[in-house]
């Protein structure tokens, strides 16, 4: 079984993206955390959909993807400045 644990992997965003748990308040930690959680579910959902593709539909999907949430992050990345 994979060590993989949800936890870590929201602890590993809140860093990527510069926040520091114990300076949030407690409802931007819960609210922060309803968002990683939504888009993580969000994401099950959408693997549960392209698993009956076929492959090269299921790749082309997940590359789609990919683009899409890279793009985001650069447009963030941008207006932040």
């Amino acid at each position: 079984m994979s060590t993989f644990n949800l936890d870590y992997e929201y602890n590993l965003y809140l860093s990527r993206v510069g926040l520091d748990k114990k300076k949030m308040d407690k409802s931007h930690r819960r609210e922060t955390k309803r968002a990683f959680m939504a888009g993580a579910g969000a994401l099950l959902a959408m693997m549960n959909q392209v698993k009956d593709l076929p492959e090269s539909d299921a790749l082309a999907v997940t590359g789609r993807v990919m683009h899409d949430v890279k793009e985001f992050w650069m447009r963030e990345a941008t207006n932040s400045n």
